[in-house]
């Protein structure tokens, strides 16, 4: 098998984007653990302004938000594995799109709605208030996904 083909058919599987899910989770956990350490909530009483900890919550929020983006791409792909965009120049594979326009833009809500997140026949939540809340945290790492962690 090629270089070429052998980069299709890892860009085409689900269980590849499920492990970048497993990777950008794992940061965000680090993160997440290295925010709440002892040593670091003695670091932040003394930085007033709380900017260090507002930085890595950031980033761990980050983190998570590509995770949650990657877990979902893994999903749809599983199904439909013709989303994955790319285009072959020469020896290389360049990843062009993954899920359409809601990949493109990185909008978590839009790629769980292609997922099957908020079908109610599926049974994930009991509540409404539990979509609802779902709903939220999506939009809110979509935030963090183009905007939070990349700029002031």
């Amino acid at each position: 098998m090629s270089n070429v083909e052998t980069h299709i058919k890892k860009i085409r599987d689900p269980h590849s984007w499920f492990k970048f899910y497993r990777q950008q989770k794992l940061i965000g956990d680090i993160l997440l653990k290295e925010l709440t350490s002892k040593e670091h909530l003695q670091k932040m009483k003394e930085n007033i302004d709380n900017s260090d900890f507002t930085t890595i919550f950031v980033n761990a929020h980050y983190h998570w938000g590509m995770a949650i983006e990657n877990g979902l791409k893994g999903i749809i792909i599983k199904s439909n594995p013709e989303l994955v965009e790319y285009e072959i120049k020469g020896q290389n594979v360049v990843l062009k799109n993954v899920c359409g326009k809601a990949g493109k833009t990185h909008n978590l809500l839009q790629l769980a709605k292609m997922a099957g997140a908020f079908e109610k026949e599926k049974n994930l939540f009991k509540y409404q208030s539990d979509y609802d809340s779902l709903e939220q945290v999506l939009l809110h790492l979509t935030d963090m996904i183009k905007w939070g962690a990349r700029y002031p």
